[in-house]
């Protein structure tokens, strides 16, 4: 019986995590379409399940994820404990292109607003690279109240997009949507096997 309820309860764990995960790709997906951010945005899942432990991955790629799960600019997510990632942007690290330069340094003395590069190769989330005419090296490139200026790029506040439709703002998530499911299933698993055994004793006399 042990064995029979043991089986049973992975194959319904491992079904649920699955649907699950499905529609949390499809969800952050669908949110992710709502903005005009440049970059790729790629998202999906994977659900294992090894002797008895079932395991869901999802992870998320590309600049336009990023950003909007941690922001841009002077309005990007700047606690490492929300930004994991945080050390290895400021790093350059997220980077493979060969050595050019992803993060702007002088960003970190003008509270992380956009600011313009030097002359240079440079290159971006998503591993593209780019060129720098140096014309606008060291300028705020983020809106200023009452200038006028011509090359406008605007910070992006974190929208936390991925850790919303799993958590929720108030742990309303599909990961409590997930938990609750489990639960019933194994309370329904545990009662159906139950009904297996007899429901009376006879004490037959030799």
């Amino acid at each position: 019986m042990a064995q029979a309820f043991k089986e049973r309860l992975i194959k319904k764990i491992s079904q649920i995590l699955r649907n699950y995960s499905r529609v949390a790709c499809e969800q952050v997906r669908q949110q992710w379409s709502r903005y005009d951010v440049k970059g790729l945005a790629e998202i999906n899942y994977k659900v294992e399940d090894v002797e008895t432990v079932v395991t869901a991955f999802i992870w998320a790629a590309g600049q336009k994820a990023w950003l909007l799960e941690y922001g841009k600019g002077s309005k990007m997510e700047r606690s490492t404990t929300e930004n994991p990632f945080l050390a290895e942007y400021l790093s350059g690290a997220v980077t493979d292109s060969g050595g050019d330069p992803l993060f702007n340094p002088e960003r970190l003395q003008r509270g992380m607003a956009i600011i313009g590069r030097p002359f240079g190769l440079y290159c971006d989330l998503d591993d593209v690279i780019h060129f720098s005419s140096g014309y606008l090296e060291g300028l705020m490139l983020e809106p200023v109240e009452g200038r006028q200026f011509p090359f406008v790029i605007e910070p992006l506040p974190p929208r936390k997009i991925i850790k919303n439709v799993l958590f929720g703002q108030n742990n309303d998530g599909l990961i409590a949507e997930i938990n609750k499911e489990i639960a019933e299933a194994i309370l329904e698993i545990a009662a159906d096997i139950m009904s297996m055994f007899p429901r009376e004793i006879v004490l037959m006399r030799s």
